[in-house]
């Protein structure tokens, strides 16, 4: 399927046929190539042909504003597809049932997926069958009353070791508390998101080394068009190479980099440069982009320079935990964890929930995460060890995975672009499943 050249329009069509329900499939779709659309009618084409019921099939998106236009989409097609006359009247049943049915669906976010497993089985996941999601708002307080727990003891005199160093990293003045403080608290959040999960990491140089391509490119592009010089650019280009031998290298060029100007908002200004305004939209959203990457890049690279603070900030993130449990509500992270673990521990609701579940379907996939990958492949493959996904993917035909690698955005959330890279490889040998590129629109 992959190593077949064929049109978009083919391709669409194959993997919303019958033929393609039996085998795992990663969809690899560029943007504007519609994966809302593929995904809502490869749904609709299960259902029509019977080969699963709307509450047979899992299909998550990563927010919550994506997981609602998916699911008002499905009902849409759902409902198209009934009212063709050409249909038979076995389909028909089917399309009714699932569309009578659409509000039990389990068309959501991983983090109501998870949340409505843990409901499933409160006492073996160990909590309160009425457990309530803690919103945004009280979490950022309970985040902030740790923090300025932990602050009080960081800041005394016994840390001022630390505090020298964060200060020379981040080339911020040593008596200005307030913004080390500010500084701190980003690491700080961080660690709680990647809470079960060491809290650095080496930077990816293959990443990396594609940000300095990129970012040569686009200033190449510039060029062409541009009536002087971009500076900022310049600059950037020029501290990007040659690559850093080391984290600690890498921090300190970032944050030369930060202060260009090239990270922030703004993209300079259209007078610059003598383009059409097709072109200039081109080239903000372009720099938009590697601004991004870099900072996702940077993430990782700081975690790895100032490791001496992130191993500070683990008592930091214990006390934010011991705050939510006090509180007897969970976090997102919360949700993912305890459902990990629940599948791990219990196999037999791994099978359970594989006999209830019979597709899933996973949107935005360049932004999951190793945990959220777990979760799903342990629901896919039941008799495989849960923690087992790196090696081998599920033998039933039960996942379609669609993402872009370009489009990777949530890194600083705990996604790894590395673990989407890993899966696509897995597909594309064949054994686990067929791997195919679209940029239909």
């Amino acid at each position: 399927m992959n190593k077949t050249r064929k049109t978009d329009d083919q391709l669409r069509e194959e993997l919303c046929s019958s033929a393609s329900f039996d085998r795992n499939i990663m969809v690899d779709a560029g943007a504007g190539a519609g994966k809302t659309r593929l995904i809502a009618e490869r749904i609709t084409a299960l259902v029509e042909n019977g080969a699963a019921t709307i509450t047979e099939i899992v299909a998550i998106s990563f927010t919550r504003k994506a997981s609602n236009e998916l699911f008002d989409r499905i009902g849409s097609y759902l409902t198209t597809a009934f009212n063709e006359e050409k249909i038979s009247d076995v389909q028909k049943t089917c399309l009714k049932k699932s569309i009578d049915e659409m509000p039990l669906a389990q068309i959501g976010t991983i983090h109501s997926f998870c949340s409505y497993i843990l409901r499933l089985y409160p006492v073996e996941a160990g909590v309160d069958p009425c457990f309530e999601e803690i919103d945004e708002a009280d979490a950022m307080r309970l985040r902030t009353e740790a923090f300025e727990q932990f602050w009080n003891d960081f800041s005394s005199k016994k840390k001022v070791p630390l505090l020298d160093e964060i200060a020379e990293c981040s080339k911020i003045e040593r008596k200005d508390l307030d913004a080390l403080k500010a500084f701190v608290g980003k690491f700080y959040l961080h660690a709680i998101k990647r809470k079960d999960t060491p809290l650095w990491s080496p930077v990816c140089m293959e990443d990396y080394g594609k940000l300095v391509k990129e970012t040569g490119k686009f200033k190449d592009y510039v060029a062409s068009i541009s009536k002087g010089k971009d500076d900022k650019l310049d600059t950037v280009v020029q501290d990007l190479l040659p690559l850093p031998v080391n984290t600690n290298q890498f921090f300190k060029r970032f944050v030369e980099i930060k202060e260009t100007g090239f990270l922030g908002k703004g993209t300079g200004s259209k007078s610059h440069f003598k383009c059409s305004d097709e072109e200039w939209e081109e080239i903000a959203q372009e720099r938009r982009k590697i601004s991004e990457k870099m900072h996702n890049v940077a993430c990782f690279c700081v975690e790895s320079a100032l490791h001496h603070l992130m191993t500070e900030l683990e008592a930091a993130a214990v006390l934010y935990e011991r705050l939510i449990a006090k509180s007897g509500k969970l976090d997102f992270d919360d949700l993912i964890i305890r459902t990990q673990r629940l599948l791990r521990k219990h196999p037999q609701i791994r099978k359970d929930l594989s006999r209830r579940f019979k597709h899933i379907i996973v949107d935005e996939f360049q932004d999951t995460d190793e945990k959220q990958i777990e979760i799903i492949t342990a629901i896919s493959d039941p008799d495989k060890d849960s923690g087992d996904w790196q090696k081998k993917m599920p033998k039933s035909p039960r996942l379609f995975l669609v993402g872009d690698e370009k489009q990777a955005i949530y890194r600083f959330r705990g996604a790894d672009i590395t673990s989407y890279r890993k899966v696509r490889n897995l597909f594309s040998n064949g054994v686990s499943g067929a791997s195919v590129n679209l940029n239909f629109n």
